[in-house]
């Protein structure tokens, strides 16, 4: 029977983490961390050429050496990419020791966290997993959700945080809130959104951030009249549309 995974997402954020393997795989470990804002250091005597552009901007802090367990001192996860046993079983035993999240890419007996298949729809997070029992499995069950959401979720999820915040600050019962909040998710924004009359034309890649302001300039009909239905909604629960 394969192990039962507990879900997290992390938030890496301004975080050290480190990267152990300055190949392909340690490359896409590197970027995968830096596009969600984490601090990384990487130790491994080649790098790949991207590897060394990123060092050379100063995006990440590359040490030319082997590894060193006073490498994991203060981090706050690990990675280890290299086809050196021995190397992957000393990092991941020092990490482990220290009670750290660590992963041995393609050596779950040498983790305790994995890595779904992941698909991001700017805000949206969608990931999927097979425990580590079958990783081709997790990659088609991924290329299912990648077409499953469409590009409009990444504008409806960002509409709808700004409207979180505002009826967050405007209305004080909280169970009114849900209500609102209910309706909103029920209301035709999601169709509006992922219609073919709405044209996403923004990042929605895994590397980028969706620019929202952007998406706003170049569908101004959708917003104008997502805008109306948030005024709606508000009016059936609170007079003149605030508390």
């Amino acid at each position: 029977m394969s192990k039962k995974y507990y879900p997290l997402n992390f938030d890496l954020a301004g975080k050290r983490c480190l990267v152990v393997g300055g190949g392909a795989v340690g490359e896409r470990k590197v970027k995968s961390l830096l596009a969600c804002g984490a601090v990384v250091e990487l130790v491994s005597i080649k790098l790949t050429a991207v590897l060394e552009r990123l060092a050379g901007e100063g995006r990440i802090k590359a040490f030319r050496r082997g590894f060193e367990e006073s490498d994991i001192d203060g981090v706050f996860l690990v990675y280890c990419a290299t086809n050196d046993g021995e190397l992957n079983r000393r990092v991941f035993e020092a990490a482990d020791k220290k009670s750290l999240p660590v992963n041995i890419v393609d050596q779950p007996a040498l983790c305790n966290f994995i890595v779904p298949a992941v698909v991001r729809k700017g805000s949206l997070l969608a990931s999927v997993s097979t425990s580590a029992a079958a990783p081709a499995l997790a990659k088609k069950l991924k290329k299912i959700l990648a077409a499953a959401f469409d590009e409009g979720y990444a504008p409806l999820l960002e509409f709808l945080a700004e409207k979180r915040k505002i009826i967050k600050a405007e209305v004080d019962d909280i169970a009114l809130r849900k209500k609102i909040f209910d309706a909103l998710i029920q209301s035709p924004l999601e169709v509006l959104f992922t219609s073919d009359g709405a044209s996403p034309a923004a990042l929605t890649t895994e590397d980028d951030d969706f620019d929202f302001g952007e998406y706003k300039k170049k569908n101004p009909a959708v917003i104008k009249k997502a805008e109306k239905i948030y005024i709606d909604i508000r009016r059936q629960f609170t007079a003149g549309g605030r508390v």
